[in-house]
């Protein structure tokens, strides 16, 4: 996981459309985190398609598109609403 400020900010300046990243995002009361492909990006938000979530309702995801907020958009940002980047070791898997 990414931990500091210029980290954060210069992977956010990396992204682009077709990189494989690790996606988190709320809903329904839940938190999840799961690979994605970066699908558009907007100036405050980047919109992903997930490739793969686990947990039990994970599978009924996959395919999905969502829409997070980039880092630049401190007011929705979060470490659990967010994009971050995918481990060295797993990125084959995507």
């Amino acid at each position: 996981m990414v931990d500091n400020l210029f980290e954060l900010s210069s992977f956010d300046r990396s992204l682009t459309a077709g990189m494989p990243v690790l996606a988190n995002w709320s809903q329904g009361g839940f938190s999840y985190t799961g690979k994605a492909r970066i699908v558009k990006l907007q100036r405050q938000s980047v919109e992903v398609k997930l490739v793969s979530v686990g947990g039990e309702n994970g599978a009924r995801l996959v395919g999905k598109i969502i829409e997070l907020p980039r880092f630049s958009d401190q007011t929705r940002w979060s470490s659990r609403n967010c994009v971050q980047p995918v481990a060295k070791n797993s990125s084959q898997l995507l």
